[in-house]
């Protein structure tokens, strides 16, 4: 029976409505499928993952993956990355992508141990905010978090070791190692350790103030910077009580301007003897120097003796030319060859070629007649070879002027001595673990270079001193990753790829979909 036009019409209606429901209903179960699906892959007892390249680059370190899995509770990444200023910049823009791609292979294959955020440094508020929950006051850091503790990874610190390049044979910078996987596997077991190193800072002698944040004097800052990299840091008043625990692991002593008493050089001395680690800024007090029972000569015994006197150097104007007898000629300003590349305080630093900047720092000299016999002596910073040692007049003044007839010979002199020798009373009774006890003392020049004003430019070298004395070493060490087979690295170019899957990809499905509609229906 043949249909009339009403009739074929509302059958071509119900046909079109008929195909549109079902087309609508396979879309919502393809939706409803791949929903399914990406719920299941993120299931950690479902999904499976496979990692098809040669060099394993998706796929973490046995030895950091372990560390991770056995995590009780979520480890949490915050990373502050921001552009270098050169000639470090293309180091350290490489350095970011290979770190933030280490921390989305650790999310991936461990997403209910792992999280990491990326902070957008352009939302000044909010990256203020966290940078303040954090007592961070630095970019480029990556702060690693478990339990409430915390650990600060620095970028060209401890995630690279550089090559500084030299600028005279015109070669860059580069990478030497990426360490970005030793440096998070060391990070995550000091949290899970839980492990905060006491460190005790002496009071009542005339000494810097450890809260004061406000001063340039004041030591707030390094306060602060402690903390955050996983110290104790607390104040000691060794007069009240010179007993020292054994659970406190460093002393330090920065710009005494009074004598100590026999009971407190005593149970510092058997501190140090007993494996203990003492740091000591010089006191910027010439009576306090010179005075018979001053702290000053009590480190002699270890080997390095402070002179009187200020370390100065020749400075600059705007103009470029050299500049004496200025009071900033005394703010020594070391880098390169001033510093040792081998002590693990300055190699990073000579690395990075970093420079720092220690003011109003006496001069040190080795003392190795009063040192013990097994003692190693490392003059780790020295001054520029244009330095002077600059002795005051008979009313104490200073004129930061060279004058080699009454002060010496000019040339570099030694501000900071690292001393590290066999305890002769070891704490652990086993022959076996006594014989690898050491006792560290390291001595600088002076206070300020620890002070808030000198912290910024002095945090890297302030923080290795502090972690050297811990004895702080990395406890794991992964082999370095340098195989890097992507076929595309420009990111510029990966982003066009992202936007191109994302968005790409479905626009031609759609207008490929949208032809074959139209050519139906003619």
């Amino acid at each position: 029976m043949e249909l009339n036009a009403a009739d074929r019409a509302r059958v071509t209606r119900r046909s079109k409505f008929s195909i549109g429901a079902q087309v609508l209903v396979l879309v919502a179960l393809a939706f409803a499928a791949a929903v399914l699906i990406t719920w299941l892959s993120a299931r950690p007892g479902l999904r499976a993952r496979y990692d098809l390249t040669t060099a394993k680059l998706n796929t973490l370190d046995p030895a950091l993956a372990d560390l991770i899995d056995k995590a009780k509770t979520r480890i949490g990444v915050d990373f502050f990355f921001q552009p270098q200023a050169p000639p470090l910049d293309r180091v350290a823009a490489e350095a970011q992508r290979r770190m933030r791609e280490l921390l989305f292979v650790a999310r991936s294959q461990f997403p209910s141990k792992f999280r990491f955020i990326d902070h957008d440094l352009s939302d000044l508020a909010a990256v203020q905010t966290r940078m303040k929950e954090l007592g961070l006051d630095e970019a480029n850091v990556a702060v690693v978090e478990l339990d409430g503790k915390r650990v600060v990874l620095r970028l060209l610190k401890d995630i690279v070791r550089i090559n500084p390049g030299n600028p005279m044979l015109r070669e860059e910078p580069s990478i030497e190692a990426f360490e970005g996987e030793t440096a998070l596997a060391n990070a995550i077991l000091r949290v899970s350790i839980g492990e905060r190193p006491k460190v005790w800072f002496t009071t009542g002698h005339g000494e810097r103030d450890l809260y004061d944040v406000e001063a340039r004097t004041g030591l707030g800052r390094l306060d602060s910077a402690l903390v955050a990299d996983g110290f104790a840091p607390a104040r000691w008043d060794s007069r009240a009580d010179p007993h020292i625990p054994d659970d406190v692991r460093v002393v330090a002593i920065l710009d005494a301007r009074q004598p100590f008493g026999t009971e407190e050089l005593s149970a510092l001395a058997a501190f140090v003897e007993s494996g203990g680690r003492l740091l000591l800024g010089a006191s910027s007090d010439d009576a306090a120097l010179r005075a018979q029972d001053s702290i000053e000569r009590f480190v002699e015994r270890w080997g390095v003796r402070v002179a009187p006197g200020l370390v100065a150097q020749v400075i600059r104007n705007s103009f470029g030319e050299r500049v004496v007898g200025r009071r900033e000629c005394a703010t020594i300003v070391a880098g390169g060859s001033g510093l040792d590349p081998r002590h693990p305080i300055t190699e990073s630093l000579w690395r990075a070629d970093k420079g720092v900047g220690l003011p109003n720092s006496r001069p040190l000299e080795r003392n190795d007649e009063g040192a013990p016999p097994n003692a190693v002596i490392v003059d780790i910073v020295r001054s520029p070879a244009e330095s002077w040692r600059d002795l005051p007049n008979s009313k104490g003044e200073y004129d930061f002027r060279p004058d080699p007839q009454r002060e010496g010979e000019p040339g570099s002199n030694a501000v900071a001595f690292a001393v590290n020798f066999r305890p002769s009373k070891p704490r652990s009774s086993d022959p076996a673990t006594a014989e690898r006890e050491r006792s560290r003392v390291l001595v600088f020049g002076g206070a300020d270079a620890f002070a808030n004003g000198a912290l910024e430019p002095n945090r890297d070298l302030a923080l290795n001193a502090f972690n050297w004395l811990a004895e702080r070493e990395e406890r794991l060490r992964i082999a370095a990753r340098v195989d890097d087979r992507r076929v595309v690295s420009d990111d510029q170019a990966i982003a066009y790829l992202n936007y191109a899957a994302l968005f790409g990809l479905p626009s031609l499905c759609a207008l490929l979909g949208g032809l074959l509609a139209w050519r139906r229906r003619k």
